[in-house]
């Protein structure tokens, strides 16, 4: 395994597990229904939607809780309920394929391939920096990780990562439609702004 793998490992796991997960149970509906804004309060600013902010915290910390494994198994379960189950929902990840994956189907498929298989466990923790805008029916998060990774071959690796979240209200429920993970890339020696 190249020095690289552990890497690719991590990055996989990091943008996969990042997507919030939760069930979307009918008491999850009728609070998330009774978040959604009203015509006079969509004007204002977006950013101080405490309710949903903690929603979409809760939901994200589920998703990595789900995305964890010792196993190499996630908990595909709990995730498919807070992924769209369309052809809408695109992944990115730092790894191959760089199209990435569309559609719910191929983002199990793919990760399971070319992460799960590959470790023997894999550990997802959001770090502090959770921030969510919501607006109406449409919100996004971002938020920093680290990913602990034991490969089947290799080196265990903790790597931090940037997550950045598209979520949609889909029949009361929030669903991620697009979710984009990245390691920071060292060009150069960083400078002072």
């Amino acid at each position: 395994m190249s020095s690289y793998q552990p890497l690719k490992l991590t990055l996989i796991g990091t943008l996969a597990i990042s997507l919030s997960i939760a069930g979307c149970t009918q008491q999850d509906t009728s609070q998330v229904q009774a978040q959604q804004p009203s015509s006079t309060t969509q004007s204002q600013n977006f950013e101080t939607n405490t309710d949903c902010t903690n929603k979409l915290r809760s939901l994200t910390q589920q998703t990595y809780t789900a995305w964890s494994t010792r196993t190499g198994t996630p908990d595909y379960k709990t995730l498919s309920r807070l992924y769209t189950q369309g052809s809408e929902l695109v992944m990115y990840d730092p790894q191959p394929p760089l199209e990435g994956y569309t559609g719910w189907n191929n983002v199990r498929q793919g990760l399971q391939r070319n992460v799960f298989n590959n470790v023997s466990s894999l550990q997802l923790t959001m770090n502090k920096d959770f921030r969510a805008w919501c607006r109406g029916d449409v919100a996004w998060t971002t938020f920093t990780n680290i990913v602990a990774a034991v490969p089947k071959n290799g080196q265990p690796s903790n790597t931090t990562t940037r997550q950045s979240n598209v979520w949609e209200r889909q029949n009361g429920c929030w669903v991620i439609v697009h979710e984009h993970a990245s390691a920071p890339l060292a060009i150069s020696e960083p400078t002072n702004r």
